[in-house]
């Protein structure tokens, strides 16, 4: 993602979530998103083959 659709992905987030984002705190709201959004990159781009699906529900 691009600084600029971090932003818009954020604060359209805090829009539909009627979350209040004070102009003060979205600079590190979006550091850490981007932050996340290369956390998971790196996790989506690793391939699971057949034998890492998940397991069928368990119940005790």
């Amino acid at each position: 993602m691009t600084q600029t659709e971090i932003e818009q992905y954020v604060k359209a987030a805090a829009a539909a979530l009627e979350l209040p984002l004070a102009p003060a705190h979205l600079p590190g709201v979006l550091v850490d998103f981007g932050r996340l959004a290369a956390i998971a990159a790196q996790v989506n781009a690793f391939d699971l083959g057949p034998e890492d699906e998940p397991g069928p529900r368990w119940e005790p």
